[in-house]
């Protein structure tokens, strides 16, 4: 137990150390590399303020998915996709990144670095891997992508989702309704200093996903993706060559 407290927390201070080297370079003036940390917020649930008792035992209540992402190029800058589908997957993740490069990403940015946890049905596998060289082609840039290894606690991306359905929340307190995607984009307040984007249906995530090639990948056998380096299935209590190298390691990085 005690050797894999030890490899989290040498997980965890190295990964971090990583993002923080690239966020300081990516921060000067003349930058031209991007780092976007993305991740989903939990969905807002759409309720009314003055809505009828039985509304309470209503489960299927609309919900808005929040994709989000925090950017630093020359700066810093917050950044969210708002869509109805709760399909956390693939075939939304790419429109989302698609729209952010589209309409946020400045043409400065000739790098961008992604930065996000490791979930395999999110973000993790490998069409969203095969689909990067076409999102590459389509907006001139260079992707690197990052994977975080999990519970290492909360990132910027996830105080940009919080702050949107507080905002969300407060509106509808005062009589507005936000029933959709659409209405929780409108009722976002001007001086709000993300830029929130809206996917409109299915049938824009459906357009991008055609445009950038996702659906004729679905339809591939295709390699699987494998960690590189650190392989997160090692168990050290069973390799105390391997445990103990890991805890010297942490020793001398915490000296």
């Amino acid at each position: 137990m005690k050797v894999k407290f030890l490899l989290h927390v040498l997980v965890k201070r190295n990964q971090a150390a990583c993002l923080e080297s690239y966020r300081q370079q990516a921060k000067s003036e003349d930058a031209t590399t991007a780092v976007l940390h993305v991740d989903w917020s939990q969905s807002y649930q759409c309720l009314q303020q003055d809505e009828i008792y039985a509304a309470y035992w209503e489960r299927k209540k609309h919900r808005v998915s929040i994709f989000t992402a925090m950017m630093w190029h020359r700066g810093e800058k917050s950044m969210a996709v708002a869509l109805d589908s709760q399909d956390h997957t693939k075939k939304t993740v790419i429109p989302c990144l698609d729209k952010l490069f589209s309409e946020e990403i400045p043409t400065t940015a000739t790098t961008v670095h992604i930065f996000s946890d490791n979930a395999p049905g999110q973000f993790k596998n490998k069409y969203t891997m095969a689909v990067l060289p076409a999102l590459e082609k389509k907006h001139n840039k260079k992707i690197v992508w990052h994977y975080l290894a999990a519970q290492h606690g909360k990132g910027a991306a996830d105080g940009i989702g919080g702050g949107l359905k507080r905002a969300a929340r407060n509106r509808s307190k005062t009589g507005a309704t936000i029933s959709d995607a659409k209405t929780f984009v409108k009722n976002q307040s001007p001086l709000s200093k993300v830029a929130l984007k809206l996917i409109v249906d299915d049938s824009e995530i459906d357009k991008i996903n055609a445009e950038i090639g996702l659906e004729l990948l679905l339809h591939c056998e295709l390699l699987s993706v494998n960690s590189q380096g650190y392989d997160e299935n090692i168990n050290p209590d069973d390799d105390p060559i391997l445990g103990s190298k890991l805890v010297e390691k942490l020793i001398k990085s915490t000296v």
